[in-house]
């Protein structure tokens, strides 16, 4: 696992013929849930006047959010998983199959949450040390830049490995993916901010 960071085509060598492992998808998808439904009940429990709200209410909340979350991402995760394998065998020409894509983005899925937890981090140390939101917003949009480069680039090793392709054609999948949530986070940044 250590040369999934520092050495990825080493990493996803030794993985390419070996059974596919959907418990790292399962995983990551299960880690990815619980820490995006904890942001904004750190949100919640920050705000003084809900200090007397109930930890029942919390963990409510917390239940709720993260079996939705918990659906959303399956579903997508699976759906790009999908339309990937069927680009990937039916356009570019490889060799592989569902399950493994699924895997490679549960390893995506892993590098992501690694984004989510230092997001948290920095709300943590945002709220206990009443610090300014603009030096922490662009420390949180830079972060997330770097995390979703890194995050392309290591999904496209996947692919280059387990699909038998050169590096070039299996960074078309990563980059539209890149490309469409940079575009969807532009419009939805203009619109919170023009309304």
């Amino acid at each position: 696992m250590k040369y999934l960071i520092s050495n990825p085509d080493k990493f996803f060598k030794d993985i390419a013929n070996k059974p596919a492992n959907l418990k790292v998808f399962e995983l990551c998808i299960l880690f990815s849930s619980v820490l995006i439904s904890l942001i904004p009940l750190l949100f919640i429990a920050y705000i003084p006047s809900s200090s007397q709200g109930s930890y029942f209410y919390l963990l409510s909340m917390f239940i709720v959010l993260f079996g939705i979350f918990f659906i959303y991402l399956l579903i997508l995760n699976m759906v790009v998983a999908g339309v990937s394998h069927i680009i990937l065998t039916k356009l570019l020409g490889g060799v592989g199959t569902f399950k493994k894509i699924m895997e490679i983005i549960g390893y995506v899925n892993g590098i992501l949450a690694v984004g989510i937890t230092f997001d948290i981090i920095l709300q943590i140390i945002t709220y206990q040390f009443n610090a300014s939101y603009g030096i922490v917003d662009k420390i949180s949009m830079l972060s997330y830049i770097m995390i979703s480069i890194w995050a392309m680039l290591i999904f496209a090793k996947g692919i280059q490995y387990s699909y038998k392709l050169n590096f070039k054609k299996s960074l078309i999948i990563p980059f539209v993916i890149f490309l469409l949530i940079v575009v969807l986070n532009s419009v939805g940044y203009v619109y919170q901010f023009n309304y």
